[in-house]
């Protein structure tokens, strides 16, 4: 497997984290999938994150071209937002020089803290 950052990594894998974690389980299938649901987009903007570029001030879009990129902003375009929101955790969380090992702890924790019902 490629040398991905935590993040991505913890993407793909959170149905599978969550359902051994303590607690889960017992919850309803309903607030199960809403935790999950809820926890992907945070963790999405944690990878992107990653990939922020101060010098330039972008950040990475679903790791394509910017010709992809204006593509997907043409047929969907209410995707324009989710570069500011690239932009924006980038700046935020390089200021906070995270290593990879913390990335993949707000990876985890960010099931347990993006749903208000929980909070």
């Amino acid at each position: 497997m490629r040398n991905y950052p935590a993040s991505i990594t913890g993407t793909y894998n959170i149905p599978m984290w969550l359902s051994v974690s303590a607690g889960f389980v017992s919850l309803s299938i309903d607030d199960r999938m809403m935790m999950t649901q809820a926890s992907l987009y945070p963790i999405c903007l944690l990878f992107h994150s990653q990939y922020y570029n101060e010098r330039t001030g972008s950040g990475n879009w679903f790791i394509n071209t910017p010709r992809e990129r204006d593509l997907v902003i043409e047929h969907f375009p209410h995707f324009a937002g989710l570069g500011k929101h690239f932009v924006d955790s980038g700046r935020i969380l390089r200021q906070l020089e995270l290593d990879l090992a913390e990335y993949g702890y707000l990876t985890a924790l960010a099931p347990f803290c993006c749903v208000s019902k929980y909070c």
